[in-house]
């Protein structure tokens, strides 16, 4: 796994190292979760619930005559 190197504000250090105590887990486990947060697309819980909740039948409307279009 890559590894990334930083500087911190003194005041940001001493947070986030409370956070990750306070959560049992280590500083960089903290920051790979913060910044994988940020760019892997995620799905809220409420949208996952979605998947296959949908009751019924689908039926398509009458679409009407079919339109001829002039060739390419």
């Amino acid at each position: 796994m890559p590894q990334v190197q930083t500087y911190l504000k003194e005041a940001t250090y001493r947070i986030l190292e409370q956070r990750a105590k306070a959560r049992g887990m280590k500083l960089s486990e903290l920051l790979r979760e913060m910044i994988e947060s940020q760019v892997v697309p995620r799905r809220s819980a409420a949208f996952l619930a979605l998947a296959g909740s949908w009751e019924g039948d689908l039926e398509r409307p009458p679409q009407g005559p079919f339109e001829e279009r002039e060739g390419l």
